[in-house]
């Protein structure tokens, strides 16, 4: 207050005259300071009282001029977040308090469907009329990327020697970044294609974010095919020591098989040919003679019959007529050829050499040939004494009108059963087994069927083996060739299918195989597909069904087979289908965002502006809230809001109604 400098003024309250505060007296500048208790409120009309060498009398009215306070922070949001511009301001004022709810938002440009700086302005005016404002920034910033990239790579499977790059074929991709292959890294690697095995490749990326995916393989390296040929020359008595031939491929080593005797394996010594030693050990014509290629690893190549020869032998042949015990005293018979001698062969006994002329010979026999077990050849020899060619003698005892068959099954080797079997008919009292020549015990049969002890008797599918039936007096009646053979491995195996997605973007059917599986095929609605697919090296297969599964009524069923095409198992195919419905929510022209709700496999809505398709929203817990104040700027517009599932697949959409 302003008065004449030692005058003495009172303050009062114009309108109560309330005195306020004290006497006072002005300084020498003609100034007071006047202290109160409480602040006066603005517009109070007040009387000053002073005197000097008069009494005068002053009044004035309180005017507020101080401005209230807005309280407000800088924000930062992520894309997505919603956003109340007054959440947390707060205004007061020092007349009259808390004024927060005066506030006023004079400006807003904040999008939170997109990054960006933005800012928000404030207003607010206290009783007095005083006005304070303020402005803040909001940065909206990207929602943090946690997902993992994704490493695409398979199984292999490679031949020993092949070259082996661990990231051919290997892709990785980011729901950011896009496509990483670039940055791919293997972590480990022990393929080693030299030798078979079954490896494993580790490989790991990182996209901007962090986020590590990483990807384990199987490569599995197998040997490498091998093949090969083997021929073999004629070999000659008594001239050849060795029998030679030509080789190809892969022969790494021979074998010599002489009726049905396998010997030891020779090792090559020259990629084209070979030759292996003999030693006496082919004395005939007769001797059924095969040579035998291998692989390094023991397997069967190829396999040739040697012709054998007699050196420089003439060319001929013979026959000999039935020798009957007790009525003939001759083995007699016919030849061609330059033949000089004729020969027996009782029970491997060689008997003096005759000679012969004519085309036709008599060798007595009598004394040697006694029962009709005897086995007996006549030998035709040239000049040189060199064999030409021989025959089995029949020996019989004299006719009694009996006869007889006999049948044999096939004997398999391995397979737990030792009995020769078979069926007889007629007059068969009796049944012998003959094996490379060697005949056993002649047991007694009856009832129409029989079965023979071979025991080890038979030990190669080479083996020449006959059943031979007779009469009670030893004349024999019938005789067979048993069919011998190697024991089947009896097969087995399973097979899975997983859930196939009806109307999906993948058109195959994925499982898994076990055992002896090495083929699938589909069966839909009981009708076969003529199609197979052979199993992975995992045991895994797929299957391409393509257009042959279209109803989720359908039957669908995957079979697996061994190598020979036998059934081993199959399994039916669970059909799925994805669906959903949207409910969207009325829009009004402007509004920033299509909001609404999604049920079923619906994950994500896209809006389709006059056909042309725009960005996705994502559906959370059923909701959606899709940005659209710059995409629908008509009403007149074709709006359409489409709901996907996870993969992208179409399976519900809406027509958006602008208002």
């Amino acid at each position: 207050m302003h008065g004449k400098a030692g005058s003495q003024g009172r303050l009062f309250n114009d309108e109560t005259g309330v005195k306020l505060g004290a006497r006072f007296t002005f300084d020498a500048t003609g100034t007071y300071v006047l202290k109160l208790g409480s602040p006066l409120a603005s517009g109070t009309k007040l009387k000053v009282w002073y005197t000097y060498n008069q009494t005068a009398t002053y009044r004035t009215t309180v005017v507020d001029a101080t401005k209230p306070v807005i309280t407000a922070s800088n924000q930062t949001l992520t894309v997505g977040d919603n956003f109340n511009p007054k959440a947390g301001v707060t205004a007061s004022d020092d007349l009259d308090g808390d004024i927060t709810s005066k506030i006023a938002v004079t400006s807003n440009n904040v999008d939170t469907s997109k990054v960006g700086t933005y800012s928000v302005s404030y207003s607010v005016t206290d009783a007095a009329g005083n006005v304070a404002t303020k402005t803040i920034t909001v940065t909206v910033k990207e929602a943090p990327d946690t997902t993992k990239p994704v490493i695409t790579a398979s199984n292999k499977t490679l031949t020993v020697g092949d070259s082996f790059d661990p990231k051919a074929g290997v892709t990785a991709s980011d729901n950011k970044d896009g496509n990483i292959t670039s940055k791919i890294t293997v972590t480990s690697n022990n393929v080693d294609t030299s030798k078979a095995g079954t490896y494993s490749v580790t490989y790991s990326v990182s996209d901007a974010a962090g986020n590590i995916g990483t990807k384990t393989i199987t490569v599995t390296v197998k040997e490498a095919p091998t093949s090969g040929t083997i021929t073999a020359s004629d070999f000659t008595i008594g001239k050849d020591g060795y029998i030679k031939g030509a080789i190809t491929g892969d022969v790494a080593s021979i074998k010599m098989i002489i009726n049905g005797k396998v010997y030891s394996p020779r090792n090559v010594q020259s990629p084209s040919n070979y030759q292996y030693y003999v030693a006496g050990k082919i004395t005939s014509v007769n001797d059924a003679v095969a040579i035998v290629a291998y692989d390094k690893n023991g397997k069967e190549l190829d396999r040739a019959n040697v012709n054998v020869k007699n050196n420089q032998a003439e060319v001929g042949t013979i026959t000999a007529k039935t020798f009957t015990i007790g009525q003939d005293g001759y083995v007699q018979g016919s030849y061609t050829g330059k033949a000089a001698k004729v020969g027996l062969l009782v029970n491997g006994k060689q008997l003096n050499n005759i000679s012969i002329s004519g085309g036709s010979y008599r060798y007595y026999a009598s004394h040697y040939i006694t029962s009709v077990n005897d086995d007996v050849y006549a030998v035709l020899y040239d000049a040189s004494g060199l064999e030409m060619a021989r025959v089995k003698v029949a020996v019989q005892k004299a006719a009694d009108n009996t006869s007889g068959t006999i049948t044999a099954n096939d004997f398999a080797i391995g397979d737990g059963d030792n009995y020769v079997r078979g069926t007889f008919t007629g007059d068969v009292a009796k049944v012998s087994m003959i094996v490379n020549g060697k005949e056993g015990t002649r047991i007694s049969v009856s009832g129409g069927n029989y079965q023979y002890y071979a025991g080890s008797k038979i030990s190669s599918v080479n083996d020449a083996v006959t059943v031979v039936a007779y009469d009670v007096n030893g004349k024999e009646l019938d005789r067979k060739t048993v069919n011998v053979k190697k024991a089947e491995v009896p097969t087995a195996g399973t097979i899975t299918a997983q859930d196939y997605l009806l109307g999906g973007n993948d058109k195959y059917i994925y499982g898994t195989t076990t055992g002896d599986a090495v083929v699938v095929k589909m069966m839909v609605n009981g009708k076969l597909i003529p199609a197979q697919r052979a199993v992975d090296a995992d045991g895994s297969y797929k299957y391409y069904a393509g257009s042959n599964v279209t109803s989720i009524n359908d039957v669908v069923t995957m079979i697996t087979y061994d190598a020979k095409g036998k059934e081993l198992d199959r399994t039916n195919v669970k059909l799925t289908q994805t669906a959903g419905t949207l409910a969207i929510d009325p829009y009004t022209l402007g509004d920033s965002y299509l909001t609404g709700k999604a049920t079923g496999d619906v994950a994500k809505v896209q809006l389709l502006v006059n056909g042309v398709a725009k960005s996705t929203a994502f559906v959370k817990d059923g909701a959606f809230s899709y940005y659209a104040k710059s995409t629908i700027t008509s009403k007149t517009g074709n709006y359409v809001l489409v709901g996907l599932d996870g993969a992208g697949r179409e399976l519900t959409r809406q027509t958006v109604t602008v208002k």
